[in-house]
């Protein structure tokens, strides 16, 4: 019974690693999609203010996306000031002059690349859990084995 469910467990970690592989771009479309609603939403600035501080970026694909929001409708030329290499308050004003101060790059390639460095590790520790998966598998058909010559010499 053990064995059966490893199986079981074995299999679905596949079909869930080729369906995250196969679904690569969807789920990159979606992230962007997310980000440019929240910005010209306005919904969550805190949580885009944490996600540009965090990954050193700046709108959904660099400063110039928050043009078309509702902040920046509201806060001509500025972008927040979240986007700023050096914080303080106000920093964001009139950005296009002063751009080199800015993050330049979007935080949807800020968000890949982070992905892409962290891939390794993941897919690193995903191998290493399926080869303990499968010497556990290995080990109860050898234990299986084990008590079933045992039962049949006994009996």
């Amino acid at each position: 019974m053990y064995m059966v469910i490893l199986i079981i467990i074995i299999t679905i970690e596949i079909a869930v690693a080729i369906a995250g592989y196969a679904m690569r771009d969807q789920i990159t479309n979606k992230i962007q999609e997310t980000i440019a609603k929240d910005m010209k939403e306005n919904s969550t600035h805190e949580a885009l203010d944490d996600l540009q501080k965090t990954f050193k970026c700046c709108g959904s694909e660099g400063p110039d996306s928050w043009n078309n929001t509702i902040w920046g409708g509201q806060h001509k030329n500025s972008v927040p000031d979240s986007c700023c290499k050096e914080f303080s308050t106000g920093c964001g004003a009139n950005y296009t002059t002063h751009r080199s101060t800015i993050y330049d790059s979007g935080c949807v390639t800020a968000l890949k690349s982070w992905a892409l460095h962290y891939v390794w590790a993941f897919g690193g520790a995903i191998i290493a859990f399926a080869v303990i998966e499968l010497l556990g598998l290995m080990l109860s058909y050898c234990v299986a084995k084990s008590i079933r010559a045992q039962y049949t010499q006994t009996a």
